[in-house]
């Protein structure tokens, strides 16, 4: 049993295309698709995240390569806020007894969120597998080392903020969704964005907006040949362009940050992610 959670965690949730395939596999027979409808959303949803996760990892990569170059620049130090660079801290610092309880807790958090997400009026259900497996190990981190919990207690705590996170969470963001794709959505954001888009709509509400001196974004239109950066492919294209080149001596530096210590006392690590 101990074997199946740690493939299931650690090899099929934290990969967002295979978690995403088989929901629309379970959607389309639950819709009664034919056999050739249901294998072809299948795959085609296989197959677009994949290829939408090369494009983001070579994103990813070229951002840590412009970091590097920043750091040695300016001959500073920082911290990556990136998912994996943390959660290697985390495995540093806890007990192995506390890290097995990783697979546990999240597969218990995303079955309680089916559960409340079928029988009450809130059907909000977290998706976001790798995103989810982050979270995992920030509140188990979190509550080891602010509140002192092991064993059940642990498990417990860290399942119920869990699932108040991922099933309330999406569902109070459901508001913003709604305004910005319309009121007949039932589309929200399973992603820790969600708190950052959040606390930036609620501030931007204190502000009085003049739609003449002040158009929504989608309104503006630029001038000339700067009328190209309002497609979005395009835009994100030329800015993975200028960001992936980087200098082979670069290349060959180690980042900083992979070096990085934290002390006993740093809880507030994986917050601040």
């Amino acid at each position: 049993m101990e074997a199946f959670i740690d493939i299931l965690v650690n090899q099929f949730l934290r990969v967002p295309a295979y978690v995403l395939s088989i929901v629309v596999l379970i959607g389309s027979i639950a819709l009664r698709r034919s056999a050739k409808e249901t294998i072809v959303s299948t795959l085609k949803t296989l197959c677009g995240m994949l290829i939408l996760n090369v494009g983001s990892t070579t994103l990813q990569a070229g951002a840590k390569g412009l970091l590097v170059a920043v750091f040695d620049k300016f001959n500073v130090n920082g911290i990556l806020m990136d998912n994996w660079v943390w959660i290697g801290e985390i495995e540093e610092m806890l007990p192995v007894r506390e890290l097995s309880y990783v697979g546990i807790i999240m597969v218990l958090a995303m079955l309680t969120n089916l559960v409340l997400a079928r029988f009450t009026p809130i059907k909000t259900i977290y998706l976001t597998g790798h995103t989810g497996f982050c979270d995992t190990w920030s509140m188990l981190f979190l509550l080891y080392i602010t509140l002192g919990l092991t064993g059940v207690p642990l498990i417990v705590a860290s399942i119920v903020i869990l699932v108040l996170y991922w099933w309330l969470g999406t569902w109070l963001f459901l508001p913003l969704t709604k305004k910005l794709v319309g009121e007949d959505t039932q589309i929200t954001v399973g992603h820790n964005v969600l708190l950052g888009c959040t606390f930036g709509w609620l501030i931007a509400g204190l502000f009085k907006k003049d739609e003449k001196k002040n158009p929504d974004c989608e309104a503006i239109h630029l001038p000339g040949w700067l009328g190209i950066f309002s497609d979005g492919t395009v835009a994100y294209g030329i800015i993975m362009g200028l960001m992936t080149p980087r200098p082979s001596g670069l290349m060959a530096r180690t980042p900083r940050w992979s070096a990085l210590s934290l002390p006993p006392s740093a809880w507030w690590f994986p917050a601040c992610c």
